[in-house]
Parts: structure tokens; sequence; C-alpha cells
């Protein structure tokens, strides 16, 4: 029903968003450290504002303090952004590369094509369907890469965790009796 012609055409164009995605999301993991470390680094600070603003307002340190939380602010907003402004980029690359190569090959197929429209419009059913999976892919993938800092973090603890846990040397299971 589906031409082997169009299955491997749309397969190169599934690769190559694939790839895109990849390339982009390898970028955006350090922009999803710097987060990490940025929002840990913020939240000391203000923890440290808030704890000791009695002191900080009797030295007279105040405006300089809010001074360096806001700059602290700002470069989390930025970062924030950089990271966050990778997935609607990829999402526009995929989209109107979608659009390209639906046009393209529509064109090929109904002006050069041997095959009838039936088998056109079948084609065209079966990648609407998979078209918002594979944004649904995109949107997973860079989710996970903004979580990844935190795993790993938390994961490192774990083990540290673990490595220090108390344990009863004894044969038999400690009792009440």
């Amino acid at each position: 029903c589906i031409s082997p012609w169009a299955t491997a055409v749309t397969a190169a164009f599934g690769l190559l968003t694939v790839t895109a995605m990849r390339i982009i999301s390898r970028r955006s993991t350090p922009l999803a450290h710097a987060l990490n470390r940025m929002g840990l680094e913020l939240n000391i600070n203000v923890m440290e504002y808030f704890t000791n603003l009695k002191y900080i307002r009797a030295s007279g340190s105040q405006p300089a303090t809010e001074n360096l939380i806001t700059k602290l602010f700002r470069r989390y907003h930025d970062t924030y952004l950089r990271f966050h402004m990778r997935e609607p980029f990829v999402r526009l690359i995929s989209e109107g590369g979608a659009i390209v190569f639906l046009a393209a090959l529509l064109t090929v197929n109904l002006t050069v094509g041997t095959e009838s429209v039936a088998n056109t419009l079948v084609f065209l059913a079966v990648f609407y369907r998979l078209l918002p999976r594979v944004r649904a892919i995109n949107d997973l993938l860079h989710q996970a890469k903004g979580y990844q800092p935190w795993l790993e973090n938390h994961d490192r603890r774990m083990s540290l965790a673990m490595a220090h846990q108390d344990y009863y040397p004894g044969t038999r299971r400690p009792t009440l009796d």
C-alpha cells in the first residue's frame, strides 16, 4: 500500500530529525548542570540573607547583598532561558522540515509518480500520526536533560549513604528479648 521509496525517504527524514534532536540535546547538558549549580548557589545565598537579615541591616551591607542576589537571579534567568529555548528551536526545525518534506514528497508523488492518489493519502495519514510522537520524544528528552543533574546528585548521595550504613555483625537478628 505504501511505496518503498516513500518509506525510505521518511526513514531518512526521521533519522535526520533524531540526529538534530541528539545534537541539540547534547549541547544542552552543560546548561542543565549550570542551572543546577546556580539554583543551589541562589538557594544558599537567599537563605543566608533571610537568616541574617537583622545583622545585614545593622551592618549596612543590605544594598550590596541585595545586589549580589539580584545578579544571581539574573544569571539563573539567562541560563534558564538559554536551556529552555532549545526545545522550541528543535520543534521549529522538525516541523518546518516536515512541511518542506511533505510538500516535496507530494509534489513528486502527484506529478512524476506512477502511484495512485490513494497511496499518497495513506502515506499522509501515517505521517500525520507519527509526527506528534516524534514531538513527544523531543519534549521528553528535553525534560530528562533538565532532571539529569538532580538525579546524578541524588545517586551520588545515595551511594555515599549506603556505603556508611549501620549493619549487625552477629549471626542472629537483633530482638527485644
